[in-house]
């Protein structure tokens, strides 16, 4: 879900991850499946699945409704 290129370039650029909430058929009238989810959570994993750590993220969205940065990146050390 996200761009390849050479594990070298540090920059990987990708889709706005959502929170883990937009997932949730309680709150949402047509909740994400799991083949369509892609969190903050499922990035860090991801990146950790291929032994490497999301350094920094930079958003571009100007907007906290799809997640939260500093709870979901910067408590687990991402800036």
């Amino acid at each position: 879900r996200g761009g390849r290129g050479p594990a070298c370039a540090g920059f990987i650029p990708i889709k706005v991850p959502l929170a883990e909430k937009f997932s949730d058929p309680d709150i949402c009238l047509e909740p994400l499946s799991p083949a369509d989810q892609f969190s903050p959570s499922t990035l860090l994993a991801k990146a950790a699945a291929v032994h490497q750590q999301v350094g920094m993220v930079v958003d571009l969205t100007y907007t906290h409704k799809y997640y939260n940065g500093k709870e979901q990146f910067e408590a687990k050390g991402t800036r």
